[in-house]
């Protein structure tokens, strides 16, 4: 088995399947997100396949020559990045910290166990679809870092990762009829080791 697949470009991770033993042409079809200008295209082949597996020709195209792509609609969050050094705009609850090293900036918030950033987004469109971006890696593998949004009018909706590297997470979700507001946070549960996570550039867009 051998995996051809793509991630990190703002959306969800895709990957197709070989198991041939003659070469054989497989494609993948995807769109990046709409503030997302690169992608990590890869090649797996998993520790239990017996024998090697061969590669040619990879390329990347776009599927069509398209108009150029409209500016993305201004961020919602306050102090989306923590450059003011400190949480400015932010609530939340529990040893919330801002550090050095944040993910291509100066400042992070760093999450002790069972700590969250919180902030109340207002003036948001009723029955308009919007997506939550942001930067999240664990300080100890395998405890996950949580991004989210509630009380929009919908259900909570969140994505978390728990990896020792940098990740983009990308949360889509959809106002109520007659809501003008949302809740987006970053969480590091209370089952997490005393290792803390971190998150960085949590941005809030109206979709196109």
């Amino acid at each position: 088995i051998t995996y051809l697949g793509v991630k990190e470009y703002g959306d969800a991770e895709v990957n197709v399947i070989s198991t041939s033993i003659g070469y054989t042409q497989k494609t993948i079809t995807f769109k990046t997100g709409h503030d997302s200008t690169s992608a990590k295209i890869y090649l797996y082949r998993p520790g239990s396949t017996i024998g090697s597996a061969y590669v040619d020709d990879i390329t990347l195209n776009t599927t069509s020559a398209a108009a150029p792509r409209p500016a993305p609609y201004p961020n919602k969050t306050t102090n989306s990045g923590f450059e003011t050094g400190d949480l400015t705009g932010w609530s939340g609850y529990g040893v919330r910290t801002i550090t050095n090293n944040g993910y291509l900036s100066t400042y992070r918030v760093q999450l002790d166990p069972n700590s969250a950033v919180e902030q109340i987004i207002t003036g948001l469109l009723p029955d308009t679809e919007y997506f939550l971006s942001g930067w999240v890696i664990s300080g100890n593998q395998g405890d996950p870092v949580y991004l989210g949004v509630k009380d929009h009018g919908g259900l909570e909706q969140n994505a978390g990762y728990g990896w020792n590297a940098w990740k983009q997470l990308v949360v889509h979700f959809k106002t109520g009829s007659t809501n003008t507001s949302a809740k987006v946070y970053g969480y590091r549960p209370p089952n997490a080791t005393a290792s803390p996570g971190y998150v960085d550039m949590i941005e809030l867009r109206q979709a196109q």
